[in-house]
């Protein structure tokens, strides 16, 4: 493994794979950081959705 990059990411869910591959592409030396699988946390529970309108209870300024 090198010791110097031009960018780490932080996150190996989707959008941090995204950003990586995408760096990547445009010949950007990048590291990506994610402790244990990749995509195998938030991605893998939620796809990156953000559910609000089926989480809360309360229809209030959250909502």
């Amino acid at each position: 493994m090198k010791k110097h990059y031009e960018t780490a990411v932080i996150g190996g869910g989707i959008i941090g794979c995204a950003i990586s591959y995408e760096l990547a592409k445009t010949q950007k030396n990048v590291v990506l950081f994610e402790d244990g699988a990749i995509g195998r946390k938030t991605t893998s529970a939620a796809a990156g959705m953000l559910g609000a309108h089926a989480e809360c209870e309360n229809r209030d300024a959250f909502f």
